[in-house]
Formats: C-alpha cells, structure tokens, sequence
C-alpha cells in the first residue's frame, strides 16, 4: 500500500523517551496504513535499538528501524530521506513526540493535497517547567495553495512545523552535513529554492521538548559544540553567497534572514565564554573570516546589538560579555 507521510525519527540514546515518543504514532490504527515510521538508530550506546525493533516487529507494516554507525543528526536525515516511500516526508526527534488527532488530521489533508510544502504551527514544551505553548508562523491565508515565491515572511519556518514532498527532497538530492550538530537549519534552508508551492494549516502537530540538561541548543552544550556550529554557519553562508541569479528576492531575502540569524548564534556563543584575550582573537578572526568571504551577508544590517557594538569597537568586548551574561541568565 502507498504511503502518505514518511515520518523519520533520529535516535541516538533516547531509550528514556522512545516508550513515549512513538505510542503518539500509533494509536490510531486507522492510521497505520498512511504513514511509515523510520526509526534510525544513530549507533545508540543505550537500549534504544532493542526498544525500537520491538515496535517494528509489532508494526511491521508501519515502523522500520535502520540501524547504522554514528554520523550525527544530519546523517539520520540524510538516511531518512534515502528510505523514505511516502508522498510526504516529516522529521520528529526522538525526544519529542504528535499529538496524534492532529496528525491524523494531518494525514488526511496530505491525501488530497499535491504541494511541496506544508505548514502546521508546533508546541513547545518546557521540560523544566511542564509548560505548553503554542508556536504559530505568520499568519498567511489558511487551507490554500499558495506560491511560496510571492510570500514574505517575518521569519523562517522552523523545522517543527515543516512536512516536505519527499520528492522534492530526493530529486534536488538534498543532503545535510554529517557528525555535526546544529543542521537543522540546513533541512529548513537547503531545499527553499525548489518550493513552488505552500500550504498552511492552523493546528499543531509536533510537540518539541526543551530545556533538557543534554540538549545541544544548552549554553555549555553550544560552548562545548562551538567548532560544530561554525562549520554550520559555514555551510549555509556558503549555500546563501551562490544562490542562482535567477533566485527569486522573496526566496533570497528568506535564506539570508535566517543565515544572518545564524551567523548572530555564532558571535553569541563566542560572547558566552569568559572573556579572555584568546577569545577576543577568536571573535576577530571570526568576524573577519565573514567580511572577507561573505561580505554581502556581512553588510546586512539585520545583526543583533552586540555584534555591531563589537564591530565598531572591539574594546566593548567586555561590557558585551557582562550584557550578554544577563540576557542568557532571563532568556
């Protein structure tokens, strides 16, 4: 039977979360029909593998298990999208989970829909708290066809909201960068310039689990990873600067908000170390390495505060890490 929607769920050491994570799936056995879950096993060190092919063997028509050496998050998309058969594909991290009416909703529309993107709002969940809230992109015009090249938006998807065509994921041969962290943004920017068509819908299906200790978005986890990130920025600064001239300015103007926005994420990282000369130096470097390979994305005038008090003035190097101290403390 044809499958709707491809759901890939990376797994790396989530045992404490896949009991919960997949049931969400599941418990509509309407559904099981629709959607194929591709579970890949990102050389797990826990008893993830063993939980995961316990539910492919009870749903061997709807769960799949790749197993496969490490290669980091991008690697697992990169599988998922090799794998998938379904005429949508979606990405749910294995420490997250659906609200399963949405998603069977969801499911539906995707039967009569013949888009390249679509977009739900998603849930944030802070685990700290045990807080809920919902996450809405602007609002566009609901349940319609829309060409994605005469919108604008005030900001970028992100990937939670995000349901691809698979083929347009297959057929642009749309890869992420492997034994990294942080390329989500690369699955929400990489296949831009191919989406003619977009479709917003009004309910959230995803449900995004933040705040935990081992998140790598965490301030020591982004310090630790700081060499992860830059390779990142690299890449998508990269992808932005050689942009086909025919490139539509909406599609142009939307790759680099959120490459600037990136780029932003790199300094702050940089400014939540102590401050240091050797750190200073790193800054320097960095924001030369920027102007001199990307000045166009180097010139834009969308960099947060403390990178243009650090442009103008490296001496403010400290009272930007004092600044940048506080903001992280009330974030």
């Amino acid at each position: 039977m044809n499958k709707i929607l491809s759901i890939t769920i990376p797994s790396y050491n989530t045992s404490n979360y896949i009991d919960f994570c997949l049931p969400t799936f599941l418990t509509n056995a309407e559904l099981l029909d629709d959607i194929e879950i591709l579970i890949v096993n990102d050389g797990s060190k826990d008893d993830t593998l063993l939980k995961a092919l316990k539910y492919e063997e009870q749903y061997p028509n709807t769960v799949k298990v790749i197993d496969k050496e490490n290669g980091g998050h991008g690697s697992t998309i990169n599988k998922g999208i090799e794998f998938a058969t379904g005429k949508y594909f979606k990405v749910v991290d294995g420490d997250d989970w659906v609200d399963n009416l949405n998603l069977t909703k969801l499911v539906q529309q995707l039967k009569r829909l013949d888009v390249d993107m679509v977009v739900n709002p998603y849930i944030e969940y802070n685990e700290r708290k045990k807080q809920k809230k919902i996450i809405s992109v602007r609002k566009q015009q609901l349940e319609t066809n829309m060409d994605f090249s005469n919108l604008r938006f005030e900001s970028v998807i992100p990937m939670h909201s995000i349901t691809y065509s698979t083929s347009i994921l297959k057929e642009n041969k749309i890869c992420l960068d492997e034994k990294v962290f942080y390329v989500d943004v690369e699955y929400i920017l990489y296949p831009i310039p191919f989406v003619k068509t977009i479709y917003f819908l009004d309910y959230p299906v995803y449900i995004y689990r933040y705040d935990t200790p081992d998140q790598s978005v965490n301030t020591k986890n982004t310090q630790k990873n700081v060499l992860h990130h830059l390779k990142v920025v690299d890449s998508i600064a990269s992808f932005c600067s050689n942009l086909p001239k025919e490139t539509n300015e909406n599609i142009k103007e939307y790759i680099l908000e959120r490459t600037v926005r990136l780029i932003n994420s790199q300094y702050n990282i940089y400014f939540s170390f102590p401050p240091s000369k050797k750190m200073k130096f790193t800054i320097n470097e960095f924001d030369e390495h920027i102007k001199k390979n990307y000045p166009s994305i180097y010139n834009n005038e969308k960099y947060n505060p403390f990178v243009k008090a650090f442009r103008k003035n490296n001496n403010f190097y400290s009272s930007i890490w004092f600044l940048n101290q506080i903001r992280l403390k009330f974030r």
